[in-house]
């Protein structure tokens, strides 16, 4: 229940092993990346059933930043499509893939969520690496019922991150929120657009909702 309210901490291991279906076995991996903390690993179950190892060559297309470390997912041959298929090492069925050193905001969407009582009014970012120069664009949303009727509301922010940055506070301009300390779900989509396209800010530790 704390993660489902929170979602401020990060998993150093995953191990994913549900629904095998190859959507479902994508969404999981997806998920899992995304609250996956600094050179966290993700355990792939039944990596042999064709859905699931299939999932994993797609997520790891989506997501580049991560690498199967046992060679079967660069091994496998799509003229011997089922029988070249394998674990990463002898034994269990698993896939094993290593995630980067650090979570990293960059061309791609991050998100970031969590359930407040209070107005949001930003986010926080600890950098592991000073930033380089760059722009970071953000869409805030937050969601919410009142008397059964659901509201979404979003807000836009845009911050300029100098060169050497160790923290990041972007700020809107308005806070977004409700009266009566009524919880509202918060949702943070993020882009960073540095100098180049390998660029990215390296977190350091979890996005920080700002309520004050």
């Amino acid at each position: 229940m704390t993660f489902l309210h929170r979602k401020e901490f990060w998993f150093d291991l995953c191990i994913v092993d549900g629904d095998h279906r190859h959507t479902a076995a994508l969404a999981d991996l997806l998920n899992c990346a995304r609250f996956a903390g600094p050179g966290a690993v993700i355990l792939v179950d039944d990596s042999t059933q064709a859905p699931v190892f299939n999932a994993v060559k797609d997520f790891l297309q989506l997501r580049p930043e991560w690498r199967e470390i046992g060679g079967a997912i660069a091994g496998h041959s799509p003229a011997a499509a089922f029988t070249s298929m394998r674990p990463s090492f002898e034994g269990p069925p698993f896939l094993v893939l290593a995630g980067p050193d650090y979570p990293g905001i960059g061309r791609h969407l991050y998100s970031a969520g969590a359930t407040l009582g209070q107005p949001v009014h930003g986010i926080g970012l600890d950098l592991a690496r000073p930033a380089q120069s760059g722009m970071l664009q953000s869409r805030f949303t937050i969601s919410y019922v009142d008397e059964s009727q659901p509201h979404m509301v979003q807000a836009d922010a845009t911050l300029d991150v100098a060169s050497g940055s160790r923290r990041v506070d972007l700020r809107l301009a308005e806070p977004l929120g409700v009266g009566g300390g009524q919880s509202v779900t918060a949702e943070a989509c993020l882009y960073w657009h540095g100098p180049d396209d390998e660029s990215v800010l390296a977190l350091a530790g979890p996005v920080r909702f700002l309520v004050d």
